[in-house]
């Protein structure tokens, strides 16, 4: 005889939690964290967003008041590259509060995987823009320090 049993429900492949009713409050607890969470996480969106568009709109206005050369040229390249570091930003944590969204609507384990993916992909923005911006500074400092020199 077989212990298959086509009228039980599945099992996980991994086994059974051994505390089961734990981990039904842990999952609670994360799905009460991320509701709360949500409204912050899109409203430094929005705010990142409006930072953005008044960037653009006075970025346009002084390059349309300032006179050709080098520094107007400076600003065409260097205004949109920082405007470039609220633009993103702003976009994936709209993603994140989108993904929470998803996930409080049917709470199931995929749209949860794809919240803490969105997240981690805001992280991972942010750690190598604060590399980039270090080594930056790294860098200023080591052509002052040799200017200084000469």
């Amino acid at each position: 005889m077989s212990d298959l049993n086509p009228y039980q429900s599945p099992s996980s492949p991994v086994g059974e939690w051994k505390d089961q009713p734990a981990a039904e409050s842990a999952f609670f607890d994360a799905t009460q964290a991320l509701a709360q969470t949500k409204p912050w996480v899109r409203l430094l969106s929005v705010l990142g967003f409006l930072v953005f568009g008044f960037s653009v709109i006075g970025m346009v206005f002084v390059l349309g008041f300032t006179p050709g050369g080098p520094v107007t040229l400076m600003m065409v390249v260097t205004i949109p590259i920082s405007l470039l570091f609220y633009f993103m930003p702003s976009l994936l944590l709209w993603n994140y509060a989108s993904r929470i969204g998803n996930f409080l609507n049917d709470r199931s384990s995929n749209s949860l995987a794809a919240a803490v993916a969105a997240q981690k992909s805001f992280w991972k923005y942010v750690g190598i823009l604060v590399a980039v911006i270090l080594v930056f500074y790294l860098g200023v400092l080591l052509l002052g320090g040799i200017a200084t020199i000469l």
